[in-house]
């Protein structure tokens, strides 16, 4: 019988930006290796099992959670299996009191960490993965992935509840999995220090352009459907607070009043009710709304055209654990500016301007340069061609792959041997 792997899909694409476009290239780049025998267990919810169809192969299959499960459900061993585990690490569930700095929580020992009902373990699973935040305990060998610490450099961006929830659930995912993936070397630095994890527990395997799985439309139909200018610069975020849009806008403003140049900017995401009315605000509190379209979440395809249509791409962003928006203009041939700050100088190495996201001067300056150096920005597209070879979705699905054997101790090819080392 070959490796099956569950992969925990239970995400909603679209709202949590980039983990889920993560999932969709993993599940794009697992189903492209045919040289193993693996089978695929994707574990989806009613709402989203019809997206994840459109991405899946035929060495995956969709089954849909069941909460109502129970480990009286379960065949006798995987059963024995999920009540030895809990009863064993039972004691070590409740964590102890944590505070983070700026919260006011006194202790977040209420938040429960979920323990399975006994439903991943009837999938007759050898692995499972969490490839996002959430994180539930269970009888089989696991993979977590919590993507960053946002919570505990930027408390403020958090409401109380979020920052237990976060504390809590990496916290145990962390502890009880069997391995951790991160992105990039400082997110897993971060992780080493924040939460005192032995570094030998924590891989590091680079991701790759998540719009490289989707066909490109068409350039002319995508310009004149969003209305786009000729020339304008392109942020590809959803509108969480640390993306930074109010920084970006100050920018433009002071370029314009300072400088005399006005740029146009075209901004895409999911706009999140929370942060996006203060982005609105901020437009027509500086008077910029000649010079920026919100588009909201379009189609990859609209997406990539965007992209290709653009003079280059602005990521002001605050904290990453992946930076993936670099990835997609390079895979259109655009030049990158972008914040110098957390994951992304692991990302981007020499092939971006890079800036402080916290000066506007800072800000205003790169997009100046950018805007009015030709030959410096067709630089930048060199650099960012020649720095996307070294991602690619291929390489981090086997990547993954190798993992899932190691932790099911299945046997590994020197190929697999050869890309743990350099994980």
């Amino acid at each position: 019988m070959g490796l099956r792997v569950a992969i925990n899909a239970g995400i909603e694409p679209g709202i949590v930006g980039g983990t889920a476009n993560f999932l969709l290239g993993l599940l794009h780049g697992l189903g492209k290796l045919e040289d193993g025998d693996e089978e695929y267990v994707v574990i989806a919810t009613p709402e989203n099992a019809d997206l994840l169809a459109t991405y899946t192969s035929a060495n995956q299959t969709i089954v849909t959670f069941n909460a109502n499960a129970r480990t009286t459900d379960v065949p006798e061993v995987p059963r024995r299996r999920v009540i030895n585990r809990i009863r064993r690490i039972a004691h070590r569930i409740l964590l102890p009191p944590v505070s983070v700095a700026g919260t006011g929580i006194p202790s977040l020992r209420w938040i429960d960490v979920p323990v399975s009902n006994g439903f991943y373990e009837a999938q007759g699973c050898n692995v499972i993965h969490f490839p996002y935040q959430g994180f539930t305990l269970c009888a089989m060998p696991s993979i977590y992935q919590p993507w960053d610490l946002q919570h505990r450099h930027f408390p403020e961006f958090f409401d109380p509840a979020q920052i237990a929830w976060r504390e809590v659930l990496f916290r145990a995912g962390c502890d009880y999995a069997s391995l951790i993936v991160v992105a990039s070397q400082w997110i897993k630095q971060d992780v080493v220090y924040q939460y005192g994890i032995h570094p030998d527990k924590i891989r590091i395997v680079p991701v790759a352009a998540p719009t490289q799985t989707e066909a490109i439309s068409d350039a002319a139909e995508v310009r004149a459907r969003y209305h786009l200018p000729d020339k304008f610069v392109l942020y590809p975020a959803v509108t969480w607070a640390h993306k930074n849009h109010l920084r970006l806008l100050e920018a433009m403003a002071r370029l314009r009043d300072a400088h005399d140049l006005r740029i146009h900017l075209v901004c895409t995401g999911a706009q999140t009710p929370e942060y996006f009315p203060r982005i609105r605000e901020r437009v027509e509190a500086l008077g910029l709304e000649s010079q920026v379209q919100f588009l909201g979440l379009v189609p990859v395809g609209d997406l990539r055209a965007i992209y290709h249509l653009s003079s280059f791409v602005v990521f002001p962003s605050l904290f990453e654990g992946a930076g993936m928006p670099p990835l997609e203009a390079w895979n259109e041939g655009k030049a990158v500016a972008c914040s110098n700050t957390t994951s992304l100088p692991d990302v981007v190495g020499d092939a971006a301007l890079l800036f402080d996201p916290d000066s506007v001067k800072d800000i205003a300056q790169a997009l100046r340069t950018l805007a009015t150096d030709q030959p410096l920005r067709e630089q930048y597209e060199q650099l960012g061609a020649a720095r996307l070879h070294t991602y690619s979705w291929t390489r981090t699905a086997k990547i993954y792959r190798a993992l899932y054997r190691q932790l099911a101790r299945y046997p590994l090819t020197e190929e697999d041997v050869a890309l743990l080392k350099k994980s």
